[in-house]
């Protein structure tokens, strides 16, 4: 450090440490150019989070997990370039839900008489979802009369009231929200995505990483030569000679561009000179982007056989997924999900037990676990789930340049947007506009004499 207190420069500054981060310092110092990753928390992974459950030391995934590897090449390529092993979820031999305060044992997920419109539904959803191109943009498809409430887009069909809770609790699944509080286009560009197979929307939470999602963190980050940890940023400044960063604590770093890897909400936490577009701060101050789910994982007595359950978010107060983690000693290992955690506080043991108990009554809590990733500092919310309005005006926004700024992370990526496949796409694509842009820089430099 310098007398000022300045550092030494950097070919790149990459802010954040989830998946996006490490792809992009990763693939900086593998072509040769100096890059410091600055991670605001104490650990690596962002909203991934491999950690041991409660008291124990069964290991858990607080965050993402889930990958889907026949259509998901990005987090494929890296799984096999570092040898990560994966594994499936339990597999389910009989699909119940709870719908409209109904229990379903299975295996339809819908009552007989209402066949004909999950079928109707699944049929709207695909011919609307035929219409968007993958890879491109949705604010340049012309696609603002998808980019309407899940409610509205399905009101027009009026569904039976099971069919319409098995549909909201699968929206929902995806969204993290109410269905008339999150974009249909959002969660039909997931579909268009997954080939148009409702079966596969349905049922894609299957192969995850066999030790964690830590596993891929900790191979990655061993790539990087430069991470500080424990480095949350105030401050990003730019003018036509470089970039400057500036901490919380005071340091002060400079660089020829930076990659800001963090959630979409974090951006309104950090001073930018000048100011980043008005579309990216509406977006980040307003969380237009961002669901409002919870997680939490239930060791209990007497749980029912639920391996992969779908709950309509209306007749339970906001759950909506209930799975069987595993058999612990102890207890069953179940986790839940929940859109609305005004009516769940997952974070005490009474919430979590008039959760276990409105999804399974005879189950009996002995200890929990969870996090609340909407009130985290260094999150503000989970993965990205639009509101309506947002993709079909906005998409292309959230990751386009400014100057010297770039931006990589799965809330702004174009396909798979959400999964850590949309992270890991962004910082290839983030580290690639760098090291071009550098590349472009150094051609024009006067040659010196």
């Amino acid at each position: 450090m310098t007398a000022s207190g300045i550092h030494n420069d950097y070919d790149a500054i990459v802010i954040g440490g989830g998946f996006a981060g490490l792809t992009a310092a990763r693939d900086l110092a593998e072509h040769s150019h100096s890059a410091l990753l600055l991670e605001a928390r104490d650990r690596l992974g962002g909203r991934t989070w491999t950690r041991p459950f409660a008291d124990t030391e069964h290991m858990i995934e607080m965050g993402g997990q889930w990958i889907e590897p026949q259509r998901q090449f990005n987090i494929v390529n890296e799984i096999e370039r570092y040898g990560i092993a994966t594994s499936h979820s339990a597999e389910p031999h009989r699909y119940p839900t709870l719908l409209n305060g109904q229990r379903n044992p299975g295996p339809l997920p819908v009552p007989q008489d209402e066949l004909v419109d999950l079928e109707r539904a699944i049929f709207h959803m695909q011919k609307a979802a035929a219409r968007i191109q993958q890879g491109i943009p949705l604010d340049h498809q012309g696609l603002h009369d998808l980019d309407v409430s899940c409610a509205e887009f399905f009101a027009p069909l009026s569904l039976p009231p099971a069919t319409t809770e098995f549909i909201a609790a699968v929206m929902g699944l995806y969204a993290g929200r109410y269905p008339e509080d999150h974009s249909a286009l959002g969660i039909l560009s997931q579909l268009a995505h997954l080939d148009l197979s409702a079966i596969m929307l349905w049922g894609v939470l299957d192969v995850r990483f066999a030790d964690g999602t830590k596993s891929l963190i900790d191979a990655m980050a061993a790539d990087c030569p430069d991470i500080r940890l424990n480095a949350p940023v105030a401050r990003v400044s730019q003018d036509e000679t470089g970039v400057t960063v500036t901490t919380v604590d005071g340091e002060v770093f400079t660089a020829r561009t930076v990659i800001v890897a963090t959630p979409v909400n974090m951006w309104s936490e950090i001073v930018f000179e000048p100011s980043l577009s008005e579309v990216k701060r509406k977006i980040a101050a307003d969380r237009h982007g961002t669901q409002t789910c919870g997680k939490f994982f239930a060791l209990a007595n007497g749980a029912q056989d639920y391996p992969y359950m779908l709950v309509g978010p209306r007749s339970t107060n906001g759950l909506m997924v209930y799975a069987q983690e595993c058999d612990l000693p102890e207890g069953q290992l179940m986790i839940g999900f929940i859109c609305d955690p005004t009516n769940h506080d997952i974070t005490t043991f009474e919430g979590v037990e008039r959760a276990l108990k409105t999804l399974d009554p005879d189950a009996e809590l002995i200890k929990f676990d969870s996090h609340d990733w909407n009130t985290d500092p260094y999150s503000l919310g989970g993965w990205f789930s639009p509101r309506p309005g947002v993709l079909s005006k906005s998409q292309s926004e959230l990751s386009r340049p400014e100057g010297r700024v770039l931006f990589a992370s799965s809330d702004v990526a174009i396909s798979f947007q959400g999964w850590l496949e949309g992270a890991v796409e962004t910082g290839h694509r983030a580290a690639s506009t760098a090291m071009r842009t550098m590349a472009s820089e150094a051609a024009m430099a006067p040659v010196q004499r």
